[in-house]
């Protein structure tokens, strides 16, 4: 649907956004900023058919924030050690090694952020607030990321509004799915489903938005199993359903 921009449009926002901010901002509040206009204006969609809400930038080969972070690690790498590029991208380039500054994979600590949910984070964060670039980076996510829930009830409410019911579409999907968004978007996931929704959420921004590559979506029995049992024991869920 029409609800934002693709990959290529984001791409060539932020780029010129980055090249704007640089000379007067931190790099942390640079990054953050394109990372909020990636996250309040893509495309996105709240289907009836799927679970969990979509996003227009899947391919992690053409994320808009690729570009201007290859650009400031290319313009670090210069000035620190200009002397290795020649031949660390020749060996990259016939296949002998792969070598890169790896600072782009983290693996969260699932148990307590599922605990404290979007809100608790930003209020952690807030907590513990000092005034420097970087906190003031992690409140501009923080905030992107709230924005991007309201953005998936909006258009899942619109699109709920404005549904043409037909006995073979499963809309049961959709007002589950704007539920549970509600729910995060007040605080910490509830129920099994609402933690799903967390960690899909989280892993997305990470990965798509933020570009950095998260390499968990947790112990999945072990930080579900909790929600579940509750589930179970409430009559929200069945073990067929879940």
């Amino acid at each position: 649907p029409k609800t934002g921009l693709g990959a290529d449009a984001l791409k060539e926002r932020v780029v010129k956004m980055a090249l704007e901010l640089e000379p007067k901002e931190d790099w942390a509040v640079v990054k953050a900023k394109c990372y909020a206009y990636v996250s309040d204006n893509m495309s996105i969609d709240v289907s009836p058919y799927d679970w969990y809400p979509a996003i227009s930038i899947w391919n992690r080969y053409n994320r808009p924030l690729s570009p201007v972070a290859w650009s400031r690690d290319s313009r670090i790498s210069r000035k620190h050690y200009p002397e290795i590029l020649g031949p660390m991208y020749a060996g990259n380039n016939t296949g002998r090694w792969m070598v890169w500054k790896d600072f782009d994979h983290i693996v969260p600590e699932w148990e307590k952020i599922l605990a404290l949910g979007f809100p608790g984070m930003k209020k952690r964060l807030r907590d513990n607030w000092q005034e420097t670039p970087h906190y003031r980076a992690c409140e501009i996510v923080a905030d992107a990321a709230l924005r991007m829930i309201d953005r998936f009830v909006s258009f899942g409410e619109s699109r709920l509004k404005s549904r043409v019911s037909r006995p073979s579409e499963p809309f049961d999907r959709l007002p589950r799915q704007i539920a549970s968004l509600k729910r995060l978007r007040a605080g910490e996931p509830k129920t099994a489903y609402d933690a799903m929704m967390f960690i899909y959420l989280y892993f997305i921004c990470s990965e798509h938005l933020d570009i950095i590559q998260c390499r968990s979506l947790s112990i999945i029995d072990r930080t579900l199993w909790p929600y579940y049992r509750a589930d179970l024991a409430a009559g929200r869920t069945t073990e067929a359903e879940f």
